[in-house]
């Protein structure tokens, strides 16, 4: 059974279903930037194109809730359309690691590596909640997030496995040093709202400490150096999960490439 939100819970539910829907649909983008010969052989092209497949599906989905929320919240986005082609840069909400394109096969990595097992963990607590908008869609999301996951943690392996020297190890920390402090921030603090709402049955502390936990575990059994991360949430944004909002001179044009709304416009 669906729980009966405040309208604060609701707000907090719409702004979460937001977040994900922008950041699943900016990830494909990225990948997407790889896709097709990017990868390191062919075998990692038709994968990748295959993470991109589900990574869409996934923001489609989360999309859909977001209307299905806001029709009845204050200011809320009821139509799929204006969501995609009617907001401004600086109103999109994807997590701050996808700002910039991935800078090579590494940031690919770190992203399903760390990106992607936030996510199953946003998506375990609200499959554990009470709120069917969101909930509805979990299952989904965890078996295929689960796989891009464990896809990424072997490629840890491989760049740190010393007789290969095709993929530089350098590579892979400068990754983990981008990826783990950037998504330990999306994860956020707070979100007692949320669990009050039953949308959460954990807060965002209590998953960003399962985070940190399990990956610095990862991270350093592959021989890498788990990096610093800030605890300082002064600037953080509960409805975005992000400390400032995309800078518009660089990232109108990953939302024009990803929508295609010049396209759109052109066309009439």
């Amino acid at each position: 059974m669906s729980a009966e939100l405040t309208s604060e819970g609701r707000r907090a539910a719409y702004d979460l279903a937001l977040v994900l829907a922008d950041t699943k649909f900016i990830t494909a983008h990225r990948y997407s930037e790889w896709g097709m010969l990017g990868a390191p052989d062919i075998e990692e092209d038709i994968a990748l194109s295959s993470v991109i497949q589900d990574e869409l599906g996934h923001a489609r989905s989360a999309y859909r809730a977001v209307t299905k929320i806001g029709a009845d919240v204050e200011g809320g986005a009821d139509d799929v359309d204006d969501l995609l082609y009617e907001r401004d840069a600086d109103e999109w909400r994807s997590a701050t690691v996808l700002d910039e394109k991935l800078a090579n096969w590494a940031d690919i990595v770190g992203s399903l590596a760390f990106l992607d097992f936030a996510t199953v963990l946003v998506f375990e607590n609200v499959r554990d909640g009470s709120f069917d908008a969101l909930q509805g869609m979990a299952g989904k999301v965890l078996q295929e997030e689960s796989q891009h996951v464990q896809h990424g943690q072997a490629w840890l392996g491989v760049y740190a496995d010393p007789d290969q020297d095709e993929f530089e190890q350098r590579d892979m920390q400068a990754a983990i040093d981008r990826f783990v402090p950037g998504v330990a921030s999306w994860l956020g603090t707070g979100g007692s709202e949320l669990v009050e709402a039953g949308v959460f049955t954990r807060t965002n502390d209590e998953m960003r400490e399962e985070f940190l936990s399990e990956v610095q575990t990862l991270v350093e059994a592959n021989g890498y150096e788990m990096p610093d991360v800030p605890d300082d949430w002064d600037d953080w944004d509960a409805s975005t999960r992000r400390n400032a909002p995309p800078d518009p001179d660089s990232f109108t044009e990953t939302v024009d490439e990803a929508t295609g709304r010049e396209h759109r416009y052109l066309a009439g």
